[in-house]
């Protein structure tokens, strides 16, 4: 059968698709389209690992789960979904990582900051059911237990590999972490919280993140880790409501000359720029692009 070799061949053409996409700026759910047509082959690869006879393919084939992986959890730029896209299923497989997690090369393409994404499954899990509870008006014990056993498992991330002590690697690495560990408690508390703003103590520990982070995101500009830095940096963005915070991310758009980037720089600058108080936060992002009829993904 010629299954063994067309599936690695089809995934790899699926990532270089959504990965252009990302790179021109595409703001339709062709991206989406693309990661739901790869979903059914990775699943059908999981089912029978078999298929893939050659052992030599064996590096590549987990590598390309990684890859998938991680654009699935991060495609989805807000807690309530990107308006208008049908994101791909959190397979279990996303959900544990198991899978992934046990071979030799786990982590090349994630800089080795891992432990950050299993997370967001997690956090989107929880919006829906926060939604659902929002629809009614309540708020059950349930969810406000595993919002703040989420909260307390995110501020504790361990560190870097320690064999890198030291070294420059290390110290990016260091500052990727704390990046997505800001993003990701800042879009937990956006996912149940209506408002981030309502609560004085809640504020002040979001614009702490974005004092924090801001600095670290330039010292990694054009590192191998600003690949991954684009779903942070949205999400810590979304947050900014000082001028000069707002320049260090347009400064991003001039440095990268990506349309992603530019198309990411607009999606804050209207965030920014709107005096509605829902415009703020990752909710304001989802505000803004429903108001626009834009559907944007971030990888």
């Amino acid at each position: 059968m010629f299954l063994p070799f067309l599936l690695p061949s089809f995934i790899i053409n699926c990532n270089l698709s959504d990965t252009l996409q990302s790179i021109s700026g595409n703001s339709h759910d062709t991206f989406m389209q693309h990661l739901n047509a790869g979903r059914q082959l990775v699943l059908s690869i999981i089912a029978k690992p078999q298929r893939i006879e050659n052992p030599k393919n064996d590096d590549l084939w987990n590598f390309l789960l990684e890859m998938y992986s991680y654009m699935v959890l991060v495609a989805t730029l807000t807690p309530g979904g990107t308006p208008g896209t049908q994101a791909p299923s959190l397979d279990d497989f996303l959900l544990s990582a198991q899978g992934v997690r046990k071979h030799d090369i786990f982590g090349s393409f994630l800089s080795g900051i891992e432990s950050v994404f299993k997370f967001i499954p997690e956090v989107s899990l929880l919006t829906s059911q926060r939604r659902t509870e929002e629809d009614t008006g309540t708020c059950s014990a349930k969810t406000y237990a595993k919002y703040k056993d989420l909260q307390s498992r995110i501020r504790v991330l361990p560190a870097t590999d320690s064999s890198m002590s030291g070294s420059e690697m290390a110290k990016q690495r260091a500052a990727a972490l704390i990046i997505w560990q800001s993003a990701l408690l800042i879009f937990l508390h956006s996912s149940f919280c209506e408002s981030l703003q309502d609560d004085i103590c809640l504020a002040t520990e979001i614009d702490i993140h974005v004092e924090v982070t801001l600095p670290l995101l330039d010292s990694l500009t054009l590192t191998p880790l600003c690949a991954i830095m684009m779903w942070p940096a949205m999400i810590i963005g979304s947050c900014a409501h000082q001028e000069r915070q707002w320049e260090m991310f347009r400064l991003a758009e001039a440095r990268y000359k990506m349309d992603a980037v530019k198309q990411g720089t607009k999606l804050l600058n209207l965030l920014w720029m709107d005096p509605d108080p829902r415009a703020y936060g990752p909710r304001g992002l989802e505000f803004v692009m429903q108001k626009r009829g834009w559907n944007i993904c971030m990888i």
